[in-house]
Formats: C-alpha cells, structure tokens, sequence
C-alpha cells in the first residue's frame, strides 16, 4: 500500500473494529519532503560542531558563510528549506587546519581538491563529507569523481586579499581564465547550464587546457588567489574558489577583523564581526524571507528531490 504514494490510510478506515490500526506508524500521513530535509539537517548539525571542534583545538579561526551565516542570525540555526553548510576563512587559517586533516571524527572524511590526482578536476572547494549518505546522481560523474561530487558535505572556501584598482581586476580575471582552463579536466555533465559567450568561452579554454598539466593550473590559481594576502594595503577579501560569479563580490577587510560567537541552534559558532555589511554584500534586505516558491532546497544550481538522497546506518 505505501508503494501507491504518501497517503493517509486512515481515510481508508471504514469499520470501528479496526480503528485501532490509526495508531501504527505505518498508516501515519508520510511527508517525504520534511522527513528528508530533517534527516540532513541532522547531518549538516554533526558535521559543524566537528568542524567547529576540531578548529577550536587548534586555533583554527573560521566565519559561517552565505546561507549558513544568513541562518544563524535570521533563524538561530538552519535556514529551514537549506541543505548545506558554508564556511570561509583566510587562506591562513585553512593551511593552519590542513595539517590537522586527519583529527575529524572517523564518519567524516576531509576532502582537499589535489585528492582527484592530475586528471580531473571538480572545483577547488575543501570539503567535510559525511560518508553514510550519498546524493543519486550521474552514475558516469560519480566513477569519474570517485563518488567525491555526490555527498552531503561543509564545503569551506578561501577569501583571500584584493584590490577594487586595476590590479585587482587583473587578478580575478587572471583566476576566471585559470577556472576556465581547468574545466578541460572536468566531467561534461557540469555545464548543463552553460550557454552563449559563456558556452563559447569555455569551449575555447577548455580546448587550451588540454594541453596544460592540471597540477601546474591549480598552483598558478593558488598563487594567483594569494597574490596580495601579504600586502597590508590590499582594502578588501573575495572568495577565490567559489563560482566565476561571485569572483566580483568585494568584502571590505574590517568585516573579517575577527571571529565572534553567535548561537546556531544548540551550538556556538564564528561568524565575521562585520556579519551585517557582509551579509547585505550578497543578499541585500537579508532579514526579508524570500517568496514562497523560491523556498526550495537545492545543490548549487540543481533543484534536490528528497528521493535523491540516500542514508545509511552508522556505524
């Protein structure tokens, strides 16, 4: 019968002999959607206290990022309809906590973007998995990727120091076109949505790409990004290693001068002293809910269906 849909099988109840039958689980009204999004809401709450865990040991300084930090200071924890986690910090702080990799609890696994090897490329995202759930996806994206595109995961992402002057433009144009180059590396299923110069673009730089080593890309990129981090007049952070659009979004410094604690749900957690500036720099009236029906969880660019997830037991 619960092969037929999410029904209430109460309404099928006809007879007060079988009344009892109401308090079984079994015929309680399924809501797939609710059900699910908990389930990974539980998931994201034990990967940021780890995360939070593990940083706070060795003096790893972090700040909540996009929807992670607008939940915690318009919800108090998860905005309800997210599924994910976002982190950001100084490239300092994350070559602070790399070394310290292997210290995150053993149902996690720590993901760096060199663990593809020389021949593929995903995106430049450190990532925290949670390995007892996986995301039903492109069955030939998931071999190509070791399974590595299709988990639940903290995705943690580098700001780095720039300049709004011609010199800074230069750098993150410098970065988009080694992005670019990159994607000669990457599996084609990744640019369902691209399409006019956009498209064209890629496919000439892609095309350029083949013929540079991956590894040499990701360390020009990583220079690149790092190009001003030492320059104490540098005025303002971008996230580096983020989508080609959010290149162009500028934080000024002040905003990231220290970590402060804010509740988010039942924890503790570091979001930037400038959170306000910061969060009105990507959402602007970020206090206002958004309209109904943009109130979807997603994966990047990708509508999620709750029958998409897959969860296993613990061990």
């Amino acid at each position: 019968m619960k092969e037929l849909g999410d029904y209430d099988y109460r309404l099928l109840l006809c007879r007060n002999e079988i009344a009892l039958l109401e308090e079984m689980n079994f015929f309680e009204k399924v809501n797939k959607n609710e059900r699910v999004l908990k389930r990974i809401h539980e998931i994201n709450y034990g990967m940021l206290e780890e995360f939070d865990r593990v940083c706070r040991l060795h003096k790893v300084q972090y700040f909540l990022n996009y929807g992670s930090c607008l939940g915690a200071i318009r919800h108090k924890g998860f905005i309800p309809w997210d599924n994910d986690v976002d982190v950001c910090m100084t490239r300092e702080n994350y070559e602070k906590l790399f070394p310290w990799r292997d210290d995150f609890n053993k149902i996690y696994r720590f993901v760096s973007p060199d663990e593809l090897g020389k021949k593929k490329y995903y995106d430049c995202v450190p990532r925290l998995h949670y390995k007892k759930a996986y995301i039903l996806m492109d069955e030939e994206a998931c071999r190509y990727y070791e399974n590595q595109n299709n988990r639940i995961d903290l995705d943690m992402f580098m700001i780095d120091k720039t300049y709004d002057t011609w010199k800074g433009k230069f750098q993150r144009f410098e970065l988009a076109l080694l992005y670019g180059l990159m994607n000669a590396y990457r599996h084609n299923s990744l640019f369902y949505d691209y399409s006019g110069l956009m498209k064209a673009a890629n496919y000439v730089l892609s095309l350029i790409g083949r013929g540079i080593p991956l590894d040499w890309l990701k360390k020009r990129t990583d220079r690149v990004a790092k190009r001003f981090n030492n320059d104490s007049e540098a005025p303002y952070y971008f996230i580096s290693n983020c989508a080609l659009c959010k290149l162009k979004l500028l934080f000024p410094a002040e905003i990231f001068d220290k970590a402060i604690d804010v509740p988010f749900e039942d924890l503790s957690v570091m979001i930037p002293v400038g959170y306000d500036e910061f969060l009105r720099l990507i959402f602007g009236d970020y206090m206002k809910y958004p309209a109904e029906a943009e109130r979807v969880p997603h994966w990047g660019r990708i509508l999620i269906s709750p029958d998409r997830f897959v969860f296993e037991e613990a061990e």
